[in-house]
């Protein structure tokens, strides 16, 4: 009977993930919408004149060909946008641990946030202690995790006056450790100790599943990470930390050799 129920619990779990995750995508559809909407009356706006143009006695190589360039260069913008809401609209928990650029992933994920964040007039500043940081992981679910965690900070600082987000990005020996600190006032240590528990959420009601911060953990401990909060900071402060080479991958068969 206990079988039976725990796999149950464990169906429930895995049906609200997705839920959360489509939700999560599901509220920044609006931004996403304008990220799309803009390219594409660029594109329409120099339709136009390409139209115009031809009409003229002699054409203009040099005007036209600009505007060539920029519909071509919109269309890729529009283009990434869409790859990476299907990138991270998926369940990539099956995937294969490969080499990843950081870098990609935080593009990946600033195309589905950045238009949240303008609009919340909410300033992200990014610090690497290097360039070109590569790590061994399911970059989909990284992503994911990244995105939950800027969502949660957004919605802790709209109702900032001072509202910022600071992500953090460092090698330490043989991990990649990041810091994604907000302007909020740190959480209080009773509700901090609850907040990776299934289900649990400090926001208002029919906001929140409770199972952002869980699921996350659940990633971040598949790769054998850790994610906790940083006590000592007068902000909200959540740290993770990632190997930067998985056990058994190509990369860190060659590191080991």
């Amino acid at each position: 009977h206990i079988k039976v129920m725990t796999r149950k619990l464990n169906l429930s779990i895995a049906e609200q993930n997705k839920k959360s995750r489509m939700a999560s995508l599901g509220e920044m559809a609006g931004g996403i919408a304008h990220e799309i909407n803009n390219p594409l009356q660029l594109i329409s706006a120099h339709a136009h004149s390409l139209k115009r143009a031809l009409k003229q006695p002699v054409l203009d190589h040099e005007k036209t060909d600009r505007s060539l360039k920029i519909i071509s260069d919109t269309v890729e913008r529009i283009a990434k946008i869409i790859r990476g809401l299907k990138s991270l609209s998926r369940d990539g928990s099956q995937d294969s641990f490969l080499e990843s650029s950081l870098d990609s992933i935080i593009d990946t994920t600033f195309l589905i946030c950045s238009e949240k964040l303008r609009t919340h007039g909410i300033f992200i500043q990014v610090v690497k202690s290097e360039e070109n940081i590569n790590i061994d992981c399911r970059s989909v679910q990284i992503s994911q995790v990244l995105l939950n965690l800027i969502n949660n900070a957004c919605d802790a600082v709209i109702n900032e006056e001072n509202k910022w987000i600071m992500l953090e990005f460092s090698k330490i020996e043989n991990n990649l450790v990041f810091k994604i600190t907000n302007s909020g006032s740190k959480i209080p240590e009773e509700i901090a100790n609850r907040l990776f528990t299934p289900f649990f959420t400090t926001k208002a009601e029919g906001s929140g599943t409770g199972l952002g911060l869980s699921i996350s953990m659940a990633i971040i401990h598949s790769h054998k990470g850790s994610i906790e909060i940083e006590f000592e900071n007068e902000h909200t402060c959540f740290v993770v930390t990632l190997p930067l080479l998985q056990e058994g991958t190509d990369q860190a068969l060659l590191a080991s050799a």
